[in-house]
């Protein structure tokens, strides 16, 4: 998995995007949600994952980890990426960005969010 960073995104080529929280089959065990994403190609040529989430509960979360695939463009899982929090206080939100090393990617999907306190 990719290493995630957390902070904004500047203004760049937007390639593929997505909103959406965590997966139906985990939404009711997660307060965290990813609001929104995009897969970006910076003027060096480097894919970029970015987004914000937000922790829709009123108590404190520890860590969240949002997992997510990537599929090039044939619709092939090539790989995951991970953005990760610590620490989110009740109804905040945080932004995050990862660098994606494979320049096949063209396509991000939500996988899970994981919660640990």
């Amino acid at each position: 998995m990719a290493a995630c960073s957390e902070k904004a995104v500047g203004p760049e080529e937007t390639v593929k995007t997505g909103q959406q929280s965590a997966p139906k089959s985990n939404e009711a065990a997660t307060p965290i949600s990813v609001q929104s994403y995009q897969l970006e190609k910076l003027e060096n040529g480097q894919l970029m994952l970015s987004g914000n989430g937000k922790n829709m509960s009123d108590n404190v979360v520890g860590k969240a980890e949002a997992v997510f695939k990537l599929f090039d463009g044939d619709g092939k899982e090539v790989g995951e990426t991970s953005a990760v929090v610590t620490n989110l206080a009740p109804q905040f939100g945080w932004l995050f960005q990862a660098p994606i090393a494979d320049k096949t990617v063209t396509t991000v999907k939500l996988k899970e969010i994981a919660i640990s306190n």
